[in-house]
């Protein structure tokens, strides 16, 4: 177990720096925008993802990098911005009106999706070194329309993206498909219109990969990010496709390996089964990671429903589905696009010939070995970080932190949960009511 010194100051850092409220979060995200450019990064059915890259010579610097090296505290250049599309039921629509290929998220995913990423960034920032990228703003908007005009606003949020994205072709053609999905199902005077989910990130910065399936090492090293995750938060992804994981130049993440991961997108990402995560750290411990890696295909319904393959899931589960459900759930479905009925024993034969997911193979026993050296490197790494920031706090304290982090400081440093004041204050209502119950009885 790691110790540190009682550290009492208040540390500011991290993406929200001037203020925890909402109100300033809106006014940093808003000059942030408006003093960069704007471009296409991904784009899918669920979202859109755009870089926004500052202005050279731009002075904002409201959102500082926490990073255990010489950089901490410097400014942030760079942040991601996801927007999708928000339907305002919790169930899919099927009236929804398809237009380019958007589809929704109800609000309660959309929160979900902002709460668990935050959570998360939380738990793992005790080096310095969170799993994932902070969130700076995050929110849902109206598509608000210019009083007496058929133009966005221009000073909303939305407007204001709306505005920066003008100038280039990709994203203007990106921006006027989400305006027509939100205007196209949101002419019903029975259905709530339809709004644009915006979450603002920090930007995964000396960004080498966003693929793991480029180099060998990286599926190693999206691996044991997984592991991490699932054992430092109990979560496991649940769409861990080798693209929502990032991999990045670093020299202080592990030992003598000069890369980072950093995961994204955690609409799919949920709690492992207590028994599960009993599972999984019994196999961690014994150095079994392939094992302890099916665990988190095995947790998930949506994982295990899905068409699996080399390109999905299999480079991180391998042949995990030892009784072959998953696999034949896509001959399955193979046969019902063929309109076969029922087919003859030749004809399945020619599914399963013509299949275009072939079943993954396992994975080699090496990889327990490779995995577990780079836990060890992550150690290692570690302790150096600690010694870093040590030296670092003993030359600057009001600036430099001790690691490992206290709850009190990190606390300070970050405010992304949707409705979390909320929640905080109802706890210190209900603390407030026990205590002035606990005196009356003592009276």
């Amino acid at each position: 177990m790691r110790h540190t010194k009682h550290n009492n100051k208040y540390q500011k850092g991290g993406m929200l720096l001037e203020s925890l409220s909402s109100a300033n979060a809106e006014i940093n995200f808003s000059n942030f925008i408006n003093d960069s450019n704007p471009t296409i990064l991904a784009q899918g059915a669920y979202g859109f993802v755009i870089k926004w890259q500052l202005n050279a010579g731009s002075t904002n610097d409201k959102y500082k990098k926490i990073i255990p090296t010489a950089e901490f505290g410097n400014k942030i250049t760079t942040i991601i911005i996801k927007l999708c599309c928000i339907r305002p039921m919790d169930k899919f629509n099927p009236d929804e009106v398809d237009v380019g290929n958007i589809r929704s998220v109800s609000e309660t995913e959309f929160i979900n999706e902002t709460n668990i990423q935050t959570d998360i960034y939380l738990k793992t920032i005790n080096y310095l070194q969170p799993i994932c990228p902070g969130i700076a703003y995050a929110n849902i908007v109206p598509v608000e329309l210019t009083p007496g005009q058929n133009i966005i606003n221009p000073d909303t949020i939305f407007g204001k993206i709306v505005t920066r994205c003008a100038s280039s072709f990709n994203l203007k053609n990106i921006i006027n498909r989400i305006i027509s999905f939100i205007n196209k199902n949101s002419e019903s005077t029975i259905i709530p219109k339809y709004k644009i989910g915006v979450i603002a990130m920090e930007m995964a910065e000396n960004l080498t990969s966003n693929n793991v399936s480029t180099n060998y090492d990286f599926a190693n090293i999206g691996r044991y990010a997984l592991l991490n995750l699932a054992l430092t938060t109990g979560y496991t992804h649940g769409d861990f496709h080798k693209g929502n994981i990032l991999i990045c130049d670093s020299t202080s993440y592990f030992n003598g390996v000069n890369y980072r991961p950093i995961i994204i997108d955690f609409g799919r990402t949920v709690k492992l089964p207590p028994d599960k995560f009993d599972q999984l750290k019994a196999f961690v411990s014994n150095h079994d990671y392939i094992s302890a890696l099916k665990i988190l295909c095995y947790s998930n319904q949506y994982v295990s429903d899905i068409e699996y393959d080399k390109h999905f899931y299999g480079w991180v589960c391998g042949d995990y589905d030892l009784d072959n459900r998953a696999y034949e759930k896509a001959i399955d479905k193979y046969k019902r696009e063929q309109n076969f009925g029922k087919p003859t024993n030749a004809q399945i034969s020619s599914a399963t010939a013509k299949l275009k997911v072939p079943k993954p193979s396992a994975l080699p026993e090496t990889i327990n070995a490779e995995i577990d050296m780079l836990f060890q490197a992550r150690e290692i790494a570690i302790d150096a970080n600690i010694a870093t920031m040590n030296l670092a706090h003993e030359q600057d304290p009001i600036k430099y932190p001790l690691l490992p982090m206290s709850n009190q400081i990190k606390n300070k440093l970050f405010s992304g949960l949707i409705g979390g004041k909320k929640r905080k204050r109802m706890r210190r209502e209900k603390r407030q009511k026990k205590t002035r119950k606990n005196r009356r009885s003592k009276t």
